[in-house]
């Protein structure tokens, strides 16, 4: 008897493959909370939107990076259900009390001077005055654009300084750091109800940032000789250069037009801190990056690297760079990674 024909291997997935799944997945799960909204109760209601945005910002700026591979279908669901949402959102929100007004004091412009008042007004300004809960795909540097600034916790345009972001809060859920240059940023230690939603890194030079953990995605863009210290569920690293991460990731790391990109496990002293770290279970991913400028099957991408053990940070050092009185510029300089082009 013949033996049976072996089946073929399934073709092994890429990276883009892998992402789009994840990105699937990720709009299915904004879908449901989308349709869940007007069922939920008033006082939940900030909380919920906070969510929803959050995660419209993330996908919105995946997208952006992604629109020239990812399926039409999938970028016009995405831009369908944030119109969906701001239409709830509207239809939900709480009428405005009448009151009489008083027609002397404001008259009404004519059209013609409708018409002429809105053409010579600043475009920036009309812009201004457009709500947007998305922006367009591939438009958007940073997603916190697209989040009312209520809800960011903002540090930006510092230099030599030593940084610390203030607490999350149920309203303010997303942390963003920008324009930064010999910094050193440091999160306090987190549980469950204290960590920031989602984090968004952009411009920043030179600098030490300790993260802390992040519940969700973690987005950094032109982030160059620096060191990263982070725990998050999914990890974007894009135009970045010269970059030590030390990092746990519940996902696979992405890293796309990156350079001399090394990463290393989480530090025990940094997982330690904050009590949850471990409760969402899952396999730790931070070595399984995926380089979207490198498909070629079975070579290593010259992008990324695994941190060798002689040259991660030891505890001694690490002390250092938590001590109060640290800074770049008095000596921690020596332990960025130094290689600029």
């Amino acid at each position: 008897m013949d033996e049976p024909e072996p089946e073929p291997k399934p073709e092994p997935q890429t990276p883009r493959d892998i992402f789009h799944s994840s990105f699937t997945l990720e709009i299915g799960a904004l879908e449901e909370r989308v349709l869940a909204f007007p069922a939920v109760r008033a006082q939940d209601r900030d909380s919920f939107i906070d969510k929803i945005l959050s995660k419209i910002g993330a996908l919105t700026h995946d997208l952006g990076d992604a629109s020239n591979y990812l399926p039409a279908y999938d970028q016009r669901r995405l831009k369908s259900l944030a119109d969906q949402f701001s239409t709830a959102r509207k239809e939900l929100a709480p009428r405005a009390k009448f009151s009489f007004k008083n027609r002397r004091a404001v008259a009404s412009p004519s059209p013609a001077e409708a018409t002429a008042s809105s053409t010579s007004q600043p475009a920036a300004q009309q812009a201004q005055q457009t709500p947007v809960d998305t922006p367009p795909a591939g438009a958007s540097k940073s997603f916190t654009s697209s989040i009312p600034a209520d809800r960011v916790a903002t540090l930006s345009s510092r230099q030599n300084a030593r940084l610390h972001p203030p607490a999350p809060t149920p309203k303010t859920t997303i942390l963003s750091l920008s324009s930064l240059t010999n910094c050193i940023v440091t999160s306090t230690p987190q549980t469950s109800a204290t960590q920031f939603a989602t984090l968004s890194i952009t411009d920043i030079t030179s600098s030490i940032l300790l993260c802390g953990a992040i519940a969700g995605p973690a987005h950094i863009t032109s982030l160059k000789n620096s060191i990263l210290v982070l725990s998050c569920h999914q990890f974007r690293l894009h135009s970045s250069t010269n970059v030590d991460v030390y990092l746990r990731c519940r996902s696979r790391p992405i890293i796309e037009h990156c350079k001399g990109i090394r990463v290393a496990w989480l530090p025990e002293r940094f997982a330690n801190a904050n009590s949850n770290e471990d409760s969402s279970g899952g396999a730790d991913m931070w070595n399984q990056v995926d380089d979207f400028n490198w498909l070629k099957e079975g070579k290593p991408s010259p992008n990324w690297a695994v941190l060798e053990d002689t040259h991660r940070i030891t505890d001694e050092v690490w002390e250092k760079v938590v001590d109060e009185e640290s800074r770049i510029d008095g000596g921690l300089a020596e332990i960025l990674p130094g290689r600029l082009e």
